[in-house]
């Protein structure tokens, strides 16, 4: 469970995708992190990011039902940033 003082930027793998059109919210992503599993949510279909994919998160705030709503994504490979992803 995310609390209110949890890490403004986290890092996982992304374990599921699950890509939608609802008022504008496209795609939650479930991701794995060392301590958690966390959802998070982006405003656009960043068709680039995969199941398996290591992704760096930010955020501002929590979801009323337990999803983060990411302001940016960025995408990791081999520790550096390949593709940034930001909400819409």
């Amino acid at each position: 469970m995310i609390n209110d003082d949890y890490p403004t930027t986290f890092e996982g793998t992304i374990m599921n995708i699950h890509r939608y059109w609802n008022s504008g919210n496209c795609c939650e992503y479930t991701v794995s992190t060392d301590s958690s599993e966390i959802k998070v949510q982006l405003g656009s279909n960043p068709s680039a990011i995969n199941e398996g994919d290591t992704i760096r998160v930010y955020h501002w705030r929590k979801e009323v039902d337990g999803v983060i709503r990411a302001t940016r994504i960025e995408r990791i490979v081999d520790g550096e940033v390949k593709s940034t992803f930001w909400n819409e």
